[in-house]
């Protein structure tokens, strides 16, 4: 150098050190200190720490050789391999980016946590191509790739800098705006749509495009980053129209669902779930001849989940075999240990679900429980809704015959309520008609509700059926 502080040339053209030159072994340790620091922050991975290490090793040694031959200056060398070991520990650049040019989901939440810890609102739009699989399959995944990195730019350039995208799946992007108002959002979605709405033209090849989009406002919708995680897995998981848009408020009860979903499982696992007995009261006999059995669920944290809640999301999610013949022991081993008969309770009645009617050789299973608790069939009445038979019907047959040849009784559950077919009585081979409530106390005030119970009551003694009434509450019910 000119002034001979660090290191400079002498009249032999060699290197000599100046009275600063320690400095540049200062300087590398602190390098070396700081993209320890990075590596670890980073999460580096070991096999990425390892390889830095290697390099930190040549780069040391060449401070060594500046020692031993001063001659030469091998030292800056060092520490410039120094800060590109830096630069390499913190991220390479295909770690950030994938190929539409957008950054990966982690990274994205990674830098979500700062948002959150400066309390910064933003806003989230996604843009799902729904066409996506199709193209895949026709055009090729590279074709694709390069139809996602057209929309990927063109979604940066509606604010340049101000925008950040990542890709949240194969078919979703997602841009992440700040310093924007609702109205802003709302007119930079305009544009998107409209740009959807014409041809993409790729090299030699122009193709429309389906999208649906959903708008999340932080914040709001997702007050910490966890809870932008659940949102980001709900955006993937959502199926909707071509042209939609959607809010994340709308997902409440998706979250909702999946949290008793949960609950569903632990007390699956666990055998958490309840059982009650709601007494049949006997208008001939008068007197408590019977009792349906009902699930109960009540849960630590979300308290008492109502079973019209659960029971869909059981059968949906594949829990409600699980259930359903829990449910079946624990009736079988409380009416025999509890002598029930001899207490004047002639049957329990059991629900049974859509999906338990669907599966084959169902009837021979129950019957094998009753056996194994020595219930006789005249003990058991099972109720089968009308949704069960529609959804089912050709096993639903099957396993009806089943237990009618067995002598187990059976009821057709909610008459009077869905679609309400009649052939069901008399092509199935039920016992009990059990009317819905809601004919009842319509009946009131109703006379054709009225007209339609009575007539049912009619069809029933006809029929030789006997017949259950649900809701039965006052005097004049």
């Amino acid at each position: 150098s000119a002034n001979h502080l660090i290191f400079y040339l002498d009249e032999d053209m060699i290197y000599r050190h100046g009275a600063l030159f320690p400095l540049l072994y200062i300087q590398m340790v602190y390098y070396f200190i700081f993209s320890l620091v990075i590596l670890r922050k980073h999460k580096t991975s070991p096999k990425k720490y390892a390889s830095v290490m290697r390099f930190w090793i040549i780069a040391l040694s060449t401070h060594f050789i500046q020692l031993i031959f001063p001659q030469y200056l091998v030292s800056c060398f060092g520490i410039a391999l120094c800060m590109s070991m830096i630069v390499y520990g913190i991220q390479s650049p295909d770690e950030i980016f994938d190929e539409t040019n957008s950054i990966h989901k982690n990274i994205f939440f990674d830098i979500a946590r700062s948002y959150y810890e400066k309390e910064e609102k933003f806003y989230l739009i996604s843009v799902t191509i729904q066409d996506y699989n199709m193209l895949c399959r026709t055009v090729g995944e590279d074709f694709t790739l390069m139809i996602m990195r057209h929309v990927s730019d063109f979604l940066f350039s509606l604010r340049g800098k101000k925008t950040v995208i990542f890709r949240a799946s194969d078919n979703t992007l997602i841009l992440k705006l700040s310093k924007i108002s609702d109205k802003g959002v709302n007119e930079l979605l305009e544009k998107i749509k409209a740009r959807f709405s014409e041809a993409w033209k790729i090299r030699d090849a122009s193709t429309v495009l389906s999208a649906n989009y959903i708008i999340v406002k932080c914040p709001d919708d997702a007050k910490n980053i966890s809870e932008l995680v659940d949102v980001v897995n709900i955006i993937n998981s959502t199926e909707a129209k071509a042209g939609t848009v959607l809010h994340a408020r709308d997902f409440r009860n998706i979250k909702r669902n999946r949290e008793i979903l949960n609950a569903v499982i632990n007390a699956s696992a666990e055998n958490k779930f309840q059982v009650y007995y709601q007494p049949i009261y006997s208008a001939e006999k008068k007197k408590i001849v019977a009792a349906e059995a009902l699930i109960r669920l009540f849960d630590d944290n979300l308290g008492f989940i109502p079973p019209d809640v659960f029971i869909p999301i059981a059968e949906k999610e594949g829990y409600i075999l699980r259930i359903g013949k829990f449910v079946f022991e624990e009736v079988c081993r409380f009416y025999s240990e509890n002598k029930l008969e001899e207490k004047g309770i002639e049957y329990i009645e059991v629900n049974l679900s859509v999906v338990q009617c669907m599966q084959y050789r169902f009837a021979e299973e129950f019957i094998g429980i009753m056996e194994k608790y020595g219930i006789k069939p005249s003990q058991i009445n099972f109720e089968i809704t009308e949704t069960s038979a529609t959804n089912s019907y050709s096993a639903m047959v099957r396993n009806l015959n089943v237990f009618n040849e067995n002598g187990v009784s059976l009821s057709l559950d909610d008459y009077g309520t869905g679609y309400s077919n009649i052939s069901y009585v008399y092509t199935l081979p039920f016992d009990r008609i059990k009317v819905d409530k809601c004919i009842l106390w319509s009946a009131d005030s109703n006379p054709r509700a009225f007209m339609t119970l009575k007539n049912t009551f009619t069809m029933a003694k006809k029929l030789n059926m006997s017949l259950v009434m649900e809701g039965v509450e006052t005097i004049q019910h």
